[in-house]
């Protein structure tokens, strides 16, 4: 008749972890379209008088769903250019493919650990968690670096490859466990945040830091 009606759904479980949520509100859109179809299908060939049922969600299981699939495109989108930018910086500063994989093949063991270690302890990122994945791109990509600029410095000097890597490790090793150490002390200190958020992006980023030891 033209009116507008108001429905409230509300989920079973009264929560705002996403992983309740987002399918909540996935079914109820899939009983919105299903709605719509049969209303619409309901008027003459020629069209409702008043023009086409609609129907539109919100609230906040909406808000909390759209932000989930937002985290999910930025997430993505930010981590591809983050290591098209490590992975173009090291092939010009390496001018060696073979070495440019083996340095980021420490970070990439870095990620796997750390998204794993998010979804067993806190079941998936959020608006703040997110930003765990540049930071961990942006610090763990030193000790790869760090190894193979010292492993190259190494075979200049002279050395073959066995006593370069040894040379690398003893160079380059005491430095990069000390340095991962007092950055993720820091990223742990903020575990005693009284705001969640702060409190689980500190923890993935140190276990993420300390993984890639």
């Amino acid at each position: 008749d033209g009116g507008i009606k108001v429905a409230i759904v509300r989920p079973s479980v009264e929560t705002d972890d996403p992983t309740v949520v987002v399918p909540f509100v996935n079914y109820v859109r899939a009983a919105r379209r299903s709605v719509v179809a049969e209303l619409n299908g309901r008027c003459p060939p020629v069209g409702c008088v008043d023009g086409p049922v609609t129907m539109a969600l919100t609230g906040l299981p909406v808000i909390i769903t759209e932000e989930a699939e937002s985290l999910i495109i930025s997430t993505s989108v930010t981590g591809v250019f983050a290591a098209l930018g490590i992975l173009l910086i090291l092939l010009i500063g390496f001018r060696s493919f073979p070495q440019t994989v083996l340095s980021l093949l420490p970070l990439c063991a870095t990620l796997v650990w750390s998204m794993g270690f998010a979804w067993a302890a806190f079941g998936a990122l959020n608006l703040i968690t997110a930003a765990a994945v540049p930071v961990l791109l942006g610090l763990c990509i030193d000790s790869g670096v760090h190894f193979i600029a010292r492993y190259n410095e190494a075979v200049e000097q002279g050395c073959g490859p066995e006593d370069a890597i040894i040379e690398a490790v003893l160079g380059a090793g005491p430095g990069l466990v000390t340095g991962a150490l007092t950055t993720a002390g820091v990223f742990f200190a903020l575990a005693i945040s009284e705001f969640k958020g702060y409190q689980e992006m500190g923890l993935i980023t140190a276990f993420g830091i300390m993984s890639g030891l």
